[in-house]
C-alpha cells in the first residue's frame, strides 16, 4: 500500500540514515552545511515552514537503494531551495508580530532589511556616525552629553540621561553581540562626563531596535533594546574571495574628526577569521558656548528723532546735549536711543580632543556540518584630554586646570552553535563571555595666590570599574501538534557583575615656605556584586497554513546584590552615619511577559497586535545612595523594580510603488523611581530619598515610515525614491500632574533619493516641532527646575556617492546646508540657563568617506 510522505519527511529519514553511517557524497554534505549555516543565521520559522510544504508527493517502499536515491534527490532540492531563499533574504524573523518587508533607503543613510512589528533591523552604514544612524529611526533618539559622547538612549520618551546622583539610567538597554553593556553612569558634578560609548561605529554590522517593553532570553528592558552586531568576515571580503581586506578613511567637518580603519579576513571550508583596527581622532563635542556680542543698530529711534526735530524747525546745532536729551526723554521716556541686537557665532570647542582605538578579532571553526565554534576578542579605548585652561578667580587666585577622561572595554567571548535534532531541540547555542569596563577621570588643579609664593596642586583620580561574566544557553524546537505548528524558543541566562568605585587624591601645598602633602582614598559607593539569573520561554503558534499567528512569551528573573561596606577606604557619608549596614544583601525578582498576534491579511497587508510587560531593577547608585557634599542621600529599604506595560498596534502595507509601516503604542510606567525631598524645615530640604511613585506615567505614541518608489508609477522615474518618517508622543506624569519632560516634540525627515548605476544622490529635510511651555515638566522634582521652551527647526542635508563595483565607494555629504542654529530636545530637556549653550547642534559642514576592498 502506498503511503503519502512529504519531501521534508524524506529529508529527516536521510538525516537519520547519515547518522547510521550510511555514506552520503561529500558534495551533498557541503550543500547541507551551507544551508544549515545560512538557516541557522536567519532562524526563520516561516522559511522552515515553506520548505516543509514544498514538493509534496507519493513515496513508495521500494528498498533501501531506491529510498536513498529518492532521499538524496530531495536532499539536493531542499538544500538548494534553502540557499536560494536565504541568499535573497526572503525571511521572516522569529520575533513576535513578524512582518516580511524590505525597505531600502538610498543615499547617505541605511538599508532597512526587515521590519517586524515594533522591531526594526538595519544594516549599519559605514559613512554615517551611530548618532545620526539612530536618530533616523522614528521614535528613537540618541542622547548626548555636553562633550558630544553617547550619554544614553531615549525610545518613545523613556530613557534619557542619569542625574547627578547616578540614578534614572538603564530603562533602555544596549547590547553588543548579545552582551549587555553597562548602564550609563553619572555622579556628582561630573554627571555629564560618563556614558555608554564603549565601542566604535566602524565595527558595527547591523543594528536591531526593539521599541517598548521587550522580553527576550538574552536581555529585557522596560523601554526598549538597541542590539548591535559586530562585523563578520563576509562584511570585508569581496564576493567569491577567500582572502582579502578593506581600508576606509574619512573626515567629518561637524566635529573636525578623522578616522582610518583597516581590516583583513580569511575564509576557508573549515575556518574563517576577521581582524580589524580603527583609529579615530575627533573633537566629539557639540558646539560649545555661543559667543554673543551686542551690536548697535544705526536705524534706531535717535536718528529719526533728530530728523523730526529738523523738520519741525528746531536748530539742533544751537541746542546743548542736555536740552536734546531732555526733549528726547519727554517724547520716548526711558526707551534707548538705539536698538541693539546680538550677533551669535559658533565654534567647536578645542578643549575636548577625543582619541579612540578599536580592535576586533573573530575566529570561526566549522567542526562539521552541524557544529561551529566562535571566538571573539573585542577591545575599545578612548581618551579625552582637556587643554589647560587659565582663569582669574575672586581676583586673588590664579588657577590652571588640566583634565582627562578615559573609557576602556575588553570582551572575550566563546560561542557554540549546534544543529542537534533531539526530542527537545533542533538548534542549540551557548555563550561564555567576560567583559571588563573602566572609566577614569583625572583632574589636576594648580592654584596660585596672587602676590605670594603660595600655591597648591590638587590631583584627583576617580575610577569606575565593572567586571561582568555571562553564561547563556538557548535552544529552538520546531514541532507539530495536530493542526498546529510550533516554534519553541527557550533558554537560561546567568550574569554576574561587580562594581568598584575609588577616588584617590593627592594634595601638594606650598605655604609660608613649607611643603605639605596629603593623600587619601574614598568611594562614593561600596563595592557591590550583582547576580542575575533568568529563565525564558516562548512559543510561536500557527494554525496549518493560516495567516494568523500567536506568540506568548514568559520570563522569570531573579536579582541578588551584595554590598561590601567594610574596606580599607573611607565611605563618604552624610550626617546620618548609621544609614549603612555592613555587607547588605538585597533580593528582587520579576515576571516579564508578552503576547503577540499577527495577521497576514493578504500579500499587501499585515497587522500585528501585542501586549507586553517588562521591569527594570534598581541600579548600583539607587540601591546604595551616596551623599555628595551637602546633598545628603537617604537609602530606601523598600524599593521595588520599575515596570512598564504597553499595548501596540502595527500595520504594514506594500504595493508595487508604495510601502509603509505604522505603529501605535500606549505605554504605562508603574512604580517609577524618583527622588523625593526629605527632612524639610522652613522651606529648606536637607536630604533626598529615592522612592517608588505608585501613580503611573502614561505615554501614547505614533510612528510612521513610508517609501514611494516612483519607478512603479512611471519608467521615466524608475531611479527616484522618496522616504519619509515621523514620530509623535505625548505623556503625563500623574504623580506630579505634569507633562513627561523627556518626550521629544514631533519630529521626522523626508529624503528624496536618486540611484542609477554606480551613482547615488540624496536631498534630505530634517525637522522638529517646537517644544512649548505647556508640554514641559520639571526635570528635577527635588530642587525644582523647569527648562525653557525650544524653538522648532528644519535643516537640509545633501550628498552624492559613487561606487566602482564592489571594490570602491566614495561619498561626499554636506550637512545643514543653510547653517541652521538649532538644538535637539532630548539633549537639553534637563538643562537650563547657560548650560544649554553646550548642546548646540553642528552647523554647515562637509563629510567625506572613502572605502576600498581588495
Amino acid at each position: 500500500m502506498l503511503r503519502k510522505e512529504s519531501c521534508f519527511q524524506k529529508f529527516k529519514k536521510c538525516f537519520l540514515w547519515t547518522n547510521r553511517k550510511i555514506t552520503v557524497k561529500q558534495n551533498f554534505s557541503q550543500y547541507h552545511f551551507k544551508a544549515q549555516r545560512s538557516y541557522q543565521q536567519n532562524r526563520s520559522w516561516l522559511s522552515f515552514y515553506i520548505l516543509k510544504n514544498i514538493s509534496q508527493g507519493m513515496f513508495k517502499r521500494q528498498g533501501v537503494h531506491q529510498q536513498k536515491r529518492s532521499c538524496l534527490r530531495c536532499y539536493l532540492a531542499l538544500t538548494g531551495m534553502l540557499m536560494c531563499l536565504f541568499s535573497s533574504s526572503l525571511v521572516m524573523a522569529a520575533q513576535p508580530s513578524a512582518i516580511l518587508k524590505k525597505i531600502e533607503v538610498k543615499g547617505q543613510r541605511t538599508v532597512v532589511t526587515r521590519t517586524i512589528g515594533k522591531t526594526t533591523q538595519m544594516r549599519a552604514d559605514p559613512n554615517v556616525s551611530l548618532r545620526d544612524f539612530l536618530n533616523d529611526s522614528p521614535g528613537v533618539n540618541l542622547v548626548t552629553n555636553s562633550e558630544g559622547g553617547i550619554a544614553n538612549l531615549n525610545i518613545r520618551g523613556l530613557g534619557g540621561k542619569p542625574d547627578m546622583y547616578g540614578q534614572n539610567s538603564g530603562r533602555i538597554q544596549m547590547t553588543l553581540d548579545g552582551l549587555t553593556l553597562p548602564e550609563s553612569f553619572a555622579f556628582s558634578h561630573q554627571a555629564k562626563d560618563h556614558g555608554i560609548g564603549y565601542f566604535d561605529s566602524s565595527t558595527i554590522s547591523t543594528v536591531t531596535i526593539d521599541r517598548g517593553p521587550t522580553v527576550s532570553s538574552a536581555v529585557s528592558a522596560m523601554g526598549g533594546v538597541v542590539a548591535l552586531r559586530t562585523k563578520e568576515p563576509e562584511d570585508v571580503l569581496l564576493p567569491d574571495r577567500k582572502l582579502g581586506g578593506q581600508l576606509r578613511t574619512g573626515y567629518d567637518g561637524r566635529y573636525r574628526g578623522k578616522f582610518v580603519t583597516g581590516a583583513t579576513a580569511i575564509k576557508t571550508d573549515k575556518f574563517s577569521m576577521l581582524l580589524q583596527y580603527t583609529k579615530r581622532r575627533t573633537h566629539e563635542v557639540q558646539f560649545d558656548h555661543l559667543h554673543s556680542q551686542e551690536v548697535i543698530d544705526e536705524e534706531g529711534k535717535w536718528p529719526y528723532f533728530l530728523e523730526d526735530m529738523q523738520e519741525s524747525g528746531f536748530d539742533v546745532s544751537e541746542m546743548t546735549q542736555e536740552e536734546i536729551d531732555e526733549l528726547y526723554n519727554d517724547i520716548y521716556g526711558d526707551e534707548p536711543k538705539y536698538d541693539t541686537y546680538k550677533t551669535v557665532t559658533k565654534d567647536i570647542s578645542d578643549k575636548y580632543v577625543l582619541n579612540t582605538y578599536s580592535f576586533l578579532n573573530k575566529w570561526h571553526w566549522d567542526i562539521n556540518e552541524r557544529n561551529r565554534l566562535s571566538l571573539t576578542i573585542d577591545r575599545f579605548e578612548s581618551m579625552r584630554k582637556e587643554a589647560v585652561k587659565e582663569e582669574l578667580k575672586f581676583e586673588q587666585t590664579h588657577e590652571k586646570v588640566w583634565d582627562s577622561r578615559q573609557m576602556k572595554r575588553l570582551t572575550l567571548m566563546l560561542k557554540g552553535e549546534h544543529d542537534e535534532v533531539t526530542p527537545l531541540t533542533d538548534q542549540i547555542s551557548w555563550t561564555l563571555a567576560s567583559m571588563k569596563t573602566e572609566q577614569v577621570h583625572q583632574n589636576l588643579l594648580n592654584q596660585k595666590t596672587l602676590g605670594t609664593d603660595n600655591y597648591a596642586d590638587i590631583l584627583a583620580h576617580n575610577m569606575y570599574h565593572t567586571r561582568t561574566k555571562t553564561i547563556q544557553l538557548n535552544a529552538i524546537k520546531w514541532m507539530e501538534t495536530g493542526l498546529l505548528k510550533h516554534r519553541w524558543d527557550y533558554g537560561v541566562n546567568y550574569r554576574q557583575s561587580e562594581l568598584t568605585n575609588r577616588i584617590a587624591y593627592q594634595n601638594t601645598i606650598y605655604q609660608n615656605r613649607e611643603w605639605t602633602k596629603k593623600t587619601g582614598a574614598s568611594s562614593y559607593f561600596p563595592d557591590s556584586k550583582r547576580v542575575e539569573q533568568s529563565v525564558f520561554i516562548s512559543d510561536r503558534v500557527q494554525y496549518r497554513d493560516g495567516p494568523i499567528s500567536m506568540t506568548p512569551s514568559l520570563k522569570y528573573t531573579k536579582l541578588k546584590e551584595h554590598s561590601f561596606v567594610d574596606g580599607d577606604y573611607e565611605l563618604r557619608e552624610g550626617e546620618s552615619h548609621d544609614l549603612y549596614q555592613s555587607n547588605q544583601a538585597k533580593k528582587f525578582y520579576a515576571w516579564d511577559y508578552a503576547l503577540a498576534f499577527g495577521w497576514e491579511i493578504n500579500t499587501s497587508h499585515y497587522v500585528s497586535l501585542s501586549y507586553s510587560q517588562a521591569h527594570r531593577f534598581p541600579g548600583y547608585a539607587e540601591l546604595n545612595p551616596s551623599t555628595y557634599f551637602h546633598w545628603e542621600a537617604l537609602p530606601n529599604p523598600n524599593l521595588k523594580p520599575e515596570k512598564s506595560q504597553a499595548v501596540s498596534l502595527g500595520w504594514a502595507w506594500k504595493t508595487a510603488w508604495y510601502q509603509q509601516n505604522i505603529e501605535l503604542a500606549d505605554t504605562k510606567v508603574i512604580d517609577k523611581l524618583e527622588g523625593k525631598s526629605m527632612n524639610c524645615h522652613a522651606g529648606t530640604c536637607r536630604s533626598r530619598m529615592l522612592v517608588n511613585f505608585t501613580e503611573p506615567v502614561r505615554i501614547r505614541s505614533i510612528e510612521y515610515k513610508g517609501e514611494v518608489d516612483f519607478g512603479g508609477l512611471s519608467d521615466a522615474l524608475k531611479y527616484w525614491r522618496l522616504v519619509a518618517a515621523i514620530s509623535y508622543s505625548k505623556g503625563k506624569d500623574k504623580a506630579h500632574g505634569l507633562p513627561v519632560n523627556s518626550i521629544a516634540p514631533l519630529n521626522g525627515y523626508a529624503s528624496l533619493n536618486f540611484k542609477r548605476g554606480d551613482i547615488n544622490a540624496f536631498a534630505r529635510v530634517n525637522f522638529s516641532k517646537a517644544k512649548k511651555a505647556k508640554d514641559i515638566g520639571q526635570y528635577d522634582n527635588v530642587i525644582g527646575g523647569t527648562p525653557p521652551p525650544m524653538a522648532g527647526w528644519a535643516t537640509l542635508d545633501v550628498g552624492v556617492g559613487y561606487s566602482l563595483g564592489k571594490r570602491l565607494d566614495l561619498n561626499i555629504m554636506l550637512y545643514n546646508v543653510f547653517d541652521k542654529q538649532y538644538q535637539r530636545w532630548e539633549n537639553v530637556n534637563a538643562q537650563n540657563a547657560s548650560f544649554r549653550d553646550q548642546f548646540w547642534e553642528p552647523g554647515r559642514a562637509w563629510v567625506v568617506n572613502l572605502g576600498v576592498k581588495f
